[in-house]
């Protein structure tokens, strides 16, 4: 009998929990955790007078950023900056660029314009793809 009186109490306290958990809604838009720069400062990087800027975001202990930096780096060339940012030598950089994920890479123009940004690891050629896309994107011929 006792158990039956206290089913009778818990189980429509359960039910109003259940009504008012389904109606309650949070407030306000998902939050990400992570965000891509729109624009980068080319004086914050080396050779700020080539046309294109491949800056990776990193750190030590990311197990796929290694790949990803020297992946990048077989992109330079004469029209192509490329520049590694450790977060554990350049946290200045990653925290003026909210840079809170890596790897991250990302194709600046010479104005400083995100054009193509990718993140976590990639598959081979994938980053030539990602630097092609951006140059492709320009609305003006290269110098």
């Amino acid at each position: 009998m006792d158990r039956l009186l206290v089913l009778a109490v818990v189980a429509p306290l359960a039910g109003l929990l259940a009504v008012l958990l389904q109606r309650w809604r949070p407030g306000g838009p998902v939050a990400t955790g992570w965000s891509v720069p729109g624009h980068l400062d080319r004086a914050d990087f080396a050779k700020p007078d080539v046309p294109w800027l491949v800056a990776v975001f990193s750190s030590t202990d990311c197990p796929t950023c290694a790949s990803m930096v020297a992946e990048a780096h077989s992109l330079a060339a004469a029209q192509v900056a490329v520049q590694e940012v450790p977060a554990e030598s350049a946290s200045e950089l990653h925290d003026r660029y909210q840079v809170d994920v890596v790897p991250m890479l990302v194709v600046a123009d010479g104005d400083g314009q995100v054009r193509a940004h990718h993140l976590g690891p990639s598959a081979p050629g994938e980053l030539r793809a990602v630097l092609e896309e951006a140059r492709s994107s320009r609305s003006f011929d290269e110098p």
